[in-house]
């Protein structure tokens, strides 16, 4: 075997065309190289956000210990919490003012705030400090009982004393054109008895749109408060934040909206499966499992390392524990619209594109390192890169600045064990991602759109504006748009290209690497360990690597779970169907043939999906009309079969100019064994009229299907020979119809609605209907029968147990020259 033939063995199909052959070959060896290449391009710009953190969780828990032992209160033992939090003021105030990078404000005014808090065991004291990516501490808190009781009397001015000098210190050479009085107030609550509060109101020089609120708490001698909170101008508010902020809640507003009918839309659809035994119960509580499993490991990790903001109340009391409650509970109901989501997509899947599950049942098999699983995570791989080295090269050619930089993972690593958090959280986001924007979608599209480019073109729309939910949105930034277009492809390319589960492997492995790669720029401590990342990952992609170009690869049939099994016994069961049904369209005739002297009009209304019942008209030599009006069943395919036949032979009779007896004669001994099926023996009608003179002769096979004279004057009669039966002759009955008379052959199906109804026998509808309209045709009587019949009911298609088909010919007199050979 060539080697490039080996090579492209996981990833195309043996017939597959020679371009295709070549561009997967480039894409799977090239991808290196285009990792390599997203790496220098984002590595050598200055694109998006120039954070940097020089601290880590262990180094603010010691800037921490640091202040309590200067307070001279001993924190060993004492619980530890740190949380990470953006300041959306401050990262939009400083984007536009890149000349203050290195200025003193904005130590003060960080982009970010790494919060400690540390709480004695019996949680009647705490420390708390918050400080930003340099370590620069911005604020420091000392509650409960923490402070010596002896700290002695103090008046107004010595306290302001101790607060100045330590304002002082703080501010240092910073210019400033505004330095005022303090504020002074008293703080209940600061330790040992009460607090003096001061407050002052500074306005830096170099940001004339920032106020610096320093505030200081003195108990005695001692500061038990330090903290600065910047104040934004109304003018920088109404101008870089009011008029993009409702423009930002109305595309977050349209995300909920559209997940929330997502998600409406997928519980009805997963009911729907449930009813008919196709739902992935156990699926669904796997995934339900897995996301309340990852709330608890966070429970026992750090539960507090993401919240908005540390306050010593949350984590005492009942409080604590509700909040721990609250937690969990979120978990496990996203679990739960997860595996619903889920599960109401699967099946849509299995049925418009088969095979494109048979990875992901292989790997819940357990058959990790087969070639299915291997091919699928490899493809993923190989996507990602390429994906990353996209993004990379979009940022660089239209010079984005990111709005935003990546504080969702970066929170993850002031964590106790962020790798851990991190690896565990990015396949459940990429699973969310995969089953938001592609699953729940296409099976709202597939049902409901017909056009299968249309439903193209509406998934990737829907998948756009959805974008990445672990983002928030933002409409007004480029980047948000273009990053949401990178995610969008990374969702949908890989299932169509390869299958679903290489679809969440790209968007796992893309996601781990812009986070891992963003980290390492930002988060210096995390550079080092980089290379023993990447070192990491390629051990974990070796053997699925292994598995793809030498496992076993498993057949759809062999992996599927029962549920997929019924599914697939219901589609084939609907094949069948649709065949028959086929089969049964095009045995009938298109329209009533044109005979001078009739007017003709017929129907079949199935009981289901595919009916039994069959009419045809052929001409009979002589000018005379032939007739042929049978039941067959409700057998599906085989109904139709028997019908065939039937058809085929009785037009090969006909044009013998056999009579209508010896016609179901020779029908018996030649189809006879056909005629039998499942549901019972098949019913056969055959009529044949003479335009000319009025005359009409019947022959059946059966009890039905049966005929009704209605006379001019509305008298209705039947015309009924007796049923031939095997062994017997055939016997047939005839009469003669007068000008304005009309012919009515029904089935049983009829018969069976009006005794289901209690509504009469079939004479008295037809006689009813003909006194309700005045009748002028075949049409006009066969619409009146029908409306009285379909309009009896609430849901008259709902009652029917048996097809309903019904045949009118109505008979007028007309002139010698008239007559013409049936068509």
């Amino acid at each position: 075997m060539p080697i490039s033939d080996a090579l492209l063995k996981p990833f195309v199909e043996p017939g597959s065309s020679a371009a295709r052959r070549r561009w997967t070959l480039f894409f799977v060896l090239a991808a290196p190289l285009a990792l390599a290449g997203g790496y220098w391009i984002q590595q050598s710009g200055r694109r998006g956000s120039d954070l940097k953190i020089t601290i880590d969780r262990q180094k603010a828990l010691e800037l921490t210990r640091a202040i309590a032992r200067d307070a001279g209160i001993d924190v060993r033992g004492w619980r530890e919490y740190v949380n990470f939090a953006k300041r959306p003021y401050a990262v939009k105030y400083f984007e536009r003012q890149r000349d203050l990078e290195r200025s003193r404000t904005r130590m003060f005014v960080p982009v970010a705030s790494i919060s400690t808090l540390l709480m004695r065991p019996d949680d009647l004291g705490w420390v708390q400090a918050e400080m930003g990516p340099s370590g620069f501490v911005t604020a420091f808190r000392l509650g409960g009982a923490v402070l010596p009781t002896d700290t002695g009397e103090t008046t107004e001015a010595e306290a302001r004393m101790v607060a100045e000098r330590a304002l002082k210190y703080w501010l240092g050479d910073m210019a400033l054109s505004r330095f005022g009085e303090p504020e002074v107030s008293t703080a209940e609550g600061a330790g040992a008895g009460s607090a003096r509060r001061f407050t002052w109101r500074i306005q830096p020089r170099r940001t004339p749109e920032i106020e610096l609120a320093f505030t200081f708490d003195v108990v005695g001698k001692r500061i038990s408060r330090r903290e600065v909170r910047p104040n934004f101008a109304d003018s920088f508010v109404d101008r870089e934040i009011t008029p993009t902020a409702a423009t930002e809640q109305l595309g977050g507003t349209l995300r909920v909206v559209l997940l929330v009918f997502l998600a409406l839309y997928a519980g009805y659809r997963y009911t729907r499966r449930t009813m008919e035994k196709e739902a992935p119960h156990l699926r669904m509580l796997m995934l339900a499992s897995t996301m309340l499993a990852f709330g608890l490991v966070i429970l026992a990790v750090d539960p507090f390392f993401s919240v908005p903001e540390l306050r010593p109340d949350q984590l005492r009391g009942p409080a604590y524990y509700l909040q721990l409650f609250a937690i969990a509970f979120s978990f496990a109901l996203q679990g739960l619209l997860l595996g619903i989501a889920y599960g109401s997509g699967e099946g849509e899947v299995r049925e418009s594109w088969p095979g494109k599950l048979t990875s992901l049942d292989t790997l819940l098999c357990g058959k990790v390192f087969s070639a299915n699983v291997g091919a699928s995570v490899v493809t993923g791989a190989v996507a990602a890169a390429w994906l990353f080295l996209l993004q990379q090269t979009g940022y660089a050619l239209f010079s984005m600045r990111a709005a935003q930089s990546p504080f969702g993972p970066v929170a993850f690593t002031f964590g106790r064990v962020p790798l851990l958090i991190l690896l565990v959280n990015l396949p459940l986001v990429a699973l969310f991602n995969s089953v938001a924007n592609l699953l729940v979608p296409l099976t709202f599209l597939r049902r409901h759109v017909k056009s299968r480019r249309i439903q193209y073109v509406l998934l990737a729309v829907t998948a756009l504006v959805l974008g990445n939910l672990g983002d928030a949105v933002a409409i007004t930034s480029p980047i948000y748009w273009f990053g949401a277009a990178v995610v969008m492809i990374a969702a949908l390319a890989p299932f169509f290209a390869m299958d679903y589960l290489a679809s969440v492997a790209t968007l796992t492995a893309y996601m781990f690497l812009t986070s891992i790669v963003d980290m390492a720029r930002i988060l210096p401590s995390w550079r080092g360990s980089l290379l023993l990342t990447a070192g990491v990952a390629a051990a974990t992609l070796l053997p699925f690597a292994i598995a793809a170009w030498r496992g076993r690869r498993y057949e759809e049939e062999e992996v599927q779970p029962k549920h997929a099994r019924n599914l697939a016994e219901r589609l084939s069961l609907r094949a069948e169907l649709n065949a028959a049904r086929e089969a049964q369209l095009r045995l009938l005739p298109e329209h009533p043939p044109q005979v001078p002297g009739l007017t003709i009009a017929a129907s079949c209304t199935p009981a289901h999906e595919v009916g039994g019942d069959f009419y045809d008209f052929f001409p009979v030599a002589g000018g005379r009309l032939g007739v042929v009006v049978a039941e067959g069943g409700n057998d599906g395919l085989a109904s139709a079969l028997t019908i065939a036949l039937a058809k085929g032979f009785l037009m090969y009779e006909a044009s013998a100019g056999a009579t209508v007896e010896e016609t179901l004669a020779r029908l018996e001994d030649a189809l006879g064994c056909y005629l039998e099926r499942p549901s019972g023996r098949t019913s056969l009608a055959l009529f044949l009229l003479n335009p000319a003179d009025g005359t009409v002769r019947m022959a059946r096979v059966g009890p039905y299907p049966r005929m009704l004279i209605l006379s001019q004057d509305g008298a209705v009669a039947e015309l009924a020979p007796k049923p031939h039966q095997a062994g017997e002759a055939v016997e047939s009955a005839h009469l003669e119809v007068m000008p304005g008379d009309a012919l009515f052959i029904y089935t049983d199906g009829l018969s069976r609605l009006l005794e289901a109804r209690k509504a009469g026998s079939p004479q008295e509808l037809l006689r009813k209907a003909a006194a309700f309209r005045h009748i002028e045709s075949a049409g006009q009587l066969h619409d009146a029968v029908l409306d009285a019949v379909m309009q009896g009911g609430e849901h008259p298609r709902e009652e029917l147990t048996d097809d309903l088909t019904a045949v009118v010919l109505r008979y007028d007199s007309v002139a010698e020259g008239e007559m013409e050979e049936v068509a």
